[in-house]
């Protein structure tokens, strides 16, 4: 029954006494490479010969003790050179059993070499799997609902203030909170939602120091729904909240210092625009002083109308309310009544064959100052008494942008300046082509950014920029799902 065992047996199965093989298996043979008739005349000491160096001493110690009759507690693993060449690992495990008086080592070995193999991969890949843990530059955790950390990579020890993973170990996650409620408020979120995302919240460092987390996290549960642990990323953004912090101030700043300008420039400007009109209304007043006097008052008007424009330029960056329908055509005849009054002296004549309640756009009330900057730059920096300007629309139905051209019979934009005209600070000290007060264009294309649109200028006539320019303008059509 043992030789039939042995026989068909997968693993390699050897019999000594006195240093000497009794017995030896097929599947020992087929293991080191040799023929079933070689090793049979294996003793101990062949078998060994075969084992390498650095193992060699702790298998014989082994087989030592199971020939004194003491059998090892455990199986021994070793490596062994086939006839091959080719190194193999092996597990041994043996028992000891009387025959005839003596003492038989009853050996049985097992090839475990793509077992190791397959232990030293996955080594590797752990390895592998850790230093990219580590290396992330986003800190990375696991931790029990208790506040116990399970797991860290090293940034989020550098990050929570820590000088190695087993001081980090030994703290309690609760007690980086700033605010205990806070830790009350996310464990409550993600334990009912599932995860948390992008939260917010303020740490403390072992040492004292404040800082800002962004945490993003799901809870793992067991088959029961019962919370087993929490694992997240946390980033570090008190830079950027510092930053929210600094640009929140200095809005504040410049909102306070525009309102100031606006009230009390203002009431400075009305008192000299009432004296100024007082003089002329005066036929007293020298013909000579005359035209001063009115060229001083169109200068106070343009210091009211630059107010009004940095107002609305703030403003805009501020808006939250939806886009609306807006009817094109009515809105450019209301900003074109508007700028044939702010130029008295002279004759705006716009050419089209638009009529209203045909083209709509995605807009709000900012349309009125985009159509009136336009125009009012046209008409200021055209010289002659009557300024012509050519407004044309055109409407693909299958596209979603309206194209607007607005052109002017004016002196024209040069191609190296095109590009340039709708910066607020323009690159030369003798820029010329934005309006008087630097902000009009910059105010028209953000307006149009707001929009989702866009702007640009061509010749009116390709090729002459001195014929004129055509701002051509792109709105995104209103749409029912327009939002």
């Amino acid at each position: 029954m043992f030789r039939t065992l042995a026989d068909t047996s997968l693993y390699g199965v050897m019999l000594l006494q006195d240093g000497r093989s009794l017995y030896v298996n097929s599947a020992l043979a087929k293991m080191t490479g040799y023929s079933l008739r070689v090793i049979r005349k294996w003793g101990i000491t062949d078998f060994l010969a075969r084992v390498l160096d650095e193992d060699r001493p702790m298998a014989s110690q082994q087989y030592g003790e199971m020939a004194a009759g003491r059998v090892p507690p455990k199986s021994y693993v070793f490596r062994f050179r086939r006839k091959d060449g080719e190194i193999r690992w092996a597990e041994a495990s043996g028992n000891v059993v009387e025959r005839e008086g003596k003492l038989v080592v009853h050996l049985t070995i097992m090839d475990i070499t793509d077992r190791k193999q397959t232990e030293e991969a996955l080594l590797k890949s752990e390895t592998r799997y850790q230093e990219l843990f580590d290396r992330v530059p986003v800190g990375i955790y696991r931790s029990a609902p208790d506040g116990k950390p399970l797991e860290a990579n090293l940034e989020m020890v550098r990050l929570s203030g820590f000088p190695d993973r087993d001081a980090y170990f030994k703290a309690d996650i609760r007690d980086a909170y700033v605010d205990p409620d806070i830790r009350r408020r996310w464990q409550a979120l993600i334990e009912k939602e599932g995860v948390v995302r992008d939260f917010e919240v303020q740490f403390r460092r072992p040492d004292g120091q404040i800082f800002w987390v962004q945490d993003t996290a799901r809870a793992v549960r067991d088959a029961d729904g019962k919370v087993l642990f929490y694992e997240g990323t946390l980033k570090d953004i008190t830079e950027r909240k510092a930053a929210e912090r600094a640009l929140e101030e200095a809005r504040a700043r410049v909102e306070f210092l525009n309102d100031l300008m606006a009230h009390d420039l203002n009431n400075i400007n009305q008192g000299l625009m009432f004296l100024l009109e007082l003089l002329l209304s005066n036929p007293a007043l020298p013909e000579q002083l005359r035209e001063q006097v009115a060229t001083a008052l169109e200068q106070v008007v343009r210091g009211v109308a630059l107010i009004k424009r940095v107002k609305k330029f703030t403003h805009i960056d501020s808006l939250t309310q939806p886009l609306s329908k807006q009817d094109v055509v009515s809105i450019l005849r209301t900003a074109t009544r508007s700028v044939a009054q702010a130029f008295p002296y002279k004759d705006l004549r716009v050419e089209s064959q638009l009529r209203r309640g045909r083209h709509w756009v995605a807009a709000d009330s900012f349309l009125l100052d985009l159509f009136y900057n336009l125009l009012h730059n046209a008409m200021k920096y055209d010289s002659k008494d009557t300024v012509v300007i050519e407004v044309e629309i055109r409407s693909d139905e299958e596209e979603d942008f309206l194209r607007i051209e607005i052109k002017d019979q004016g002196r024209g934009i040069p191609d190296s300046e095109k590009a340039r005209i709708f910066s607020r600070l323009p690159h030369q000290p003798d820029f010329r082509w934005t309006m008087g007060s630097g902000i009009g264009l910059t105010l028209v294309q953000r307006i149009i950014e707001r929009y989702g649109g866009r702007i640009w200028v061509e010749d009116r006539v390709p090729g002459d920029y001195t014929q004129g320019a055509n701002f051509i303008i792109l709105l995104r059509k209103w749409r029912n799902t327009t939002t």
